[in-house]
């Protein structure tokens, strides 16, 4: 799994993260002359214990400990199956994710997610998280009403959890992943995937 060529690009809500991934992908497809995918949050290409979860919130099921158990499944499936045959950009890592959640919240279960982590930490080449301040998201989310979700909303309802929550993000990517925090505040997502391109033919060029 170590040689895969996969990158990682986290961070909260309207960080940029989607945007960036496919404007990454489009740059290093024409730098490499090699085909380049974007992957949401998972290494395998189905994942049924991720698949139950989004039916269950479809029908309004809220029982948490649901949910945490089929998190717990589906990441270790994730490390088992991992389905990533051609250079992929990952928007999102649902085991960074999901151990920053039980991290910050003192949970149980956080050493477990930790594990799991750490278990499937070696598959990238490199690891970027976005971030950008308080009132730049506020904004870019304002701008897409449409896609909004209840969880996205707690940046303006909860905006102290979000931002405890997303330093928890960027503290595990560092020490699991290596990730490099990158501040998108001012920056459009074309200007940050021309950054993030630059950035990872320097790490790989290091890694010969």
């Amino acid at each position: 799994m170590e040689s895969l060529p996969l990158i990682h690009i986290g961070g909260g809500t309207a960080t940029g993260k989607d945007t960036v991934a496919r404007e990454l992908r489009d740059r290093l497809q024409k730098r490499t002359g090699m085909e380049w995918e974007v992957k949401g949050g998972s290494l395998s290409e189905r994942n049924p214990f991720s698949e139950i979860a989004q039916g269950l919130s479809k029908k309004g099921v809220t029982h948490s400990s649901i949910y945490t158990t089929l998190a717990a499944l589906s990441l270790m499936y994730d490390i088992k199956n991992a389905d990533v045959t051609t250079p992929t950009v990952l928007a999102g890592f649902n085991a960074l994710r999901s151990a920053a959640v039980h991290v910050d919240g003192g949970t149980k279960l956080a050493p477990l997610f930790l594990k799991l982590l750490k278990d499937s930490s070696s598959v990238f080449r490199a690891s970027f998280i976005l971030e950008a301040d308080l009132a730049e998201r506020v904004k870019r989310l304002q701008g897409r009403r449409d896609q909004q979700t209840r969880n996205d909303m707690k940046i303006i309802s909860e905006p102290e959890r979000v931002l405890r929550l997303d330093d928890t993000l960027l503290r595990l990517g560092v020490k699991y992943l290596g990730s490099e925090a990158v501040d998108t505040t001012n920056l459009p997502a074309n200007e940050v995937a021309d950054l993030l391109a630059d950035r990872y033919f320097q790490i790989i060029t290091n890694d010969i």
